[in-house]
């Protein structure tokens, strides 16, 4: 039987989604929808484009042209790791 995936959120990622919902309502919705298909899919990465150089461990699922989910998973746990909801740019420290 094929077990869903749950979440692990940084408090980065919870004040940035609560930030983003509350200010985006349309983005939010958008970012509502990405988890739950994150969370319904038997492989999570495949649904993000992993990202490079110092982010290499992290995959970004876009939300819209500039704003991204940076995520990982925890296979053993079935943990998909909720790191950030930011641009590209934020996502490199910039």
């Amino acid at each position: 039987m094929y077990q869903m995936w749950s979440f692990w959120r940084s408090n980065r990622f919870k004040h940035r989604y609560k930030e983003i919902t509350k200010k985006n309502p349309l983005l939010g919705r958008a970012a509502a929808e990405a988890l739950e298909q994150l969370q319904q899919s038997q492989n999570p990465l495949s649904l993000g484009q992993q990202k490079t150089g110092p982010l290499k461990d992290y995959w970004a699922y876009p939300l819209d042209y500039g704003c991204r989910i940076l995520y990982n998973t925890t296979e053993s746990t079935k943990n998909i790791n909720l790191h950030r909801i930011c641009s590209h740019k934020e996502s490199y420290g910039h």
